[in-house]
């Protein structure tokens, strides 16, 4: 009697531990029946897809599953994970369409129906991150929690820093992003850079533009490159102090070559309508094209105009100005003697014989009879002499 009552709660135990089990099948799995249904699960995206935590293949993927529900995952590059629950039904939809969103460069955004959330803390230095007091990581964060309330804490590794906190509360299915900065971004000023010629701006060896130009530079030393862009200037090196809205103003100075001007005669010397000395005269000069001209001190000669171009360093330019000039003329005998300041000279009566302006003593010989006289040449006269010394000045 006894060994049958024990066969019989034996066959009763297992009975019921064999129930136990298929029900524990179906809240872990999902429930299942043996009949099947071919669904179609689509996305808005090319993505990867997981049932029961299987990966089944890409979407669009149609697949033949038993009645029941089943934990479905679809994941793709640059879209948040997407989870949600399957029923499949006998007289059900058959085709499942799912939409999946871009990763997110919001603080908050919301990505599923599903109750999994992520959380992502960033800082521009580096930090430990703390949920409610306890440590979870460090910077950048990249984390699933559960929907809830949550004191976030970074707390700088550098500790001259102080930590910084935020109270979140994250509802099922979002994406928090906290982002945490703790580098103040310095003040900066508006700096005016202008030159007398236009020039190429160098700042700290780096090509920042051409005057006249403004920059937001924060305060500081900075040093200055000044490269002109005309021909004819030196570069410039200079350093400014910046701390405050600022403007600089730099001269550049014209390149300048010294150079000599000579003449054969004291000269006062004009270039391009200045006068600027007299020869022999030494001055600097930028390269260039000048107009000079000379006016010569000493009488008897012919002011001067000239074009020079100055190139290097160290150029001569030398002049010789011309004699004005006066005439004579002889209505005498060709068979006569002339001497002019003692030295006798070759004449045709009646042709001009050309003197530089000045004092002259004539003398004629002619068949024993000698005459003399002085005479002054003035630029531009002539002076016409008979054999009775009559002169006239024309």
């Amino acid at each position: 009697m006894h060994k049958r009552l024990l066969k019989i709660s034996l066959a009763f135990f297992t009975i019921c531990f064999l129930f136990s089990c298929s029900l524990l099948n179906t809240n872990v799995q999902g429930s299942s029946q043996f009949t099947e249904v071919t669904v179609t699960i689509k996305a808005n995206v090319t993505a990867k897809v997981f049932i029961s935590n299987l990966y089944k293949g890409y979407t669009p993927l149609s697949i033949k599953l038993g009645i029941g529900k089943y934990p479905l995952r679809l994941e793709a590059n640059g879209y948040i994970t997407f989870e949600t629950v399957l029923e499949v039904k006998i007289n059900g939809p058959t085709t499942f369409d799912f939409n999946l969103q871009p990763v997110s460069s919001t603080s908050t955004s919301t990505t599923s129906s599903g109750k999994k959330t992520k959380l992502k803390v960033t800082a521009d230095i580096p930090c430990g991150v703390y949920s409610n007091g306890i440590k979870i990581g460090v910077t950048p964060l990249d984390i699933e929690i559960r929907p809830g309330t949550y004191i976030i804490k970074v707390v700088p590794m550098d500790k001259s820093y102080q930590p910084k906190e935020e109270k979140i509360n994250i509802s099922a299915g979002q994406v928090i992003e906290l982002k945490f900065t703790f580098k103040t971004s310095p003040t900066t000023y508006n700096v005016t850079i202008q030159t007398n010629v236009p020039a190429q701006v160098i700042l700290n060896g780096s090509v920042v533009g051409n005057t006249p130009l403004t920059l937001n530079l924060a305060a500081g030393n900075y040093n200055i490159g000044l490269n002109p862009l005309t021909p004819g200037f030196q570069p410039q090196q200079n350093s400014i102090i910046v701390s405050s809205n600022q403007v600089f103003n730099f001269t550049l100075q014209a390149i300048s070559y010294n150079i000599s001007i000579n003449t054969n005669i004291p000269c006062t010397v004009i270039i391009n309508n200045s006068k600027m000395g007299r020869t022999p005269l030494n001055i600097n000069l930028a390269p260039g094209t000048y107009t000079v001209t000379l006016n010569p001190e000493v009488a008897g000669y012919n002011s001067q105009t000239q074009t020079i171009t100055v190139t290097q360093p160290n150029q001569v330019f030398n002049f010789t100005l011309q004699q004005t000039t006066g005439n004579i003329v002889f209505n005498i005998p060709n068979d006569a003697k002339v001497f002019i300041n003692n030295q006798i000279i070759n004449f045709k009566s009646s042709q001009p014989i050309t003197l530089a302006p000045g004092t002259y003593t004539i003398r004629i010989d002619y068949h024993g009879l000698t005459i003399t006289k002085t005479i002054t040449i003035v630029s531009g006269q002539t002076i016409t002499i008979s054999l009775a010394l009559d002169i006239l000045i024309n």
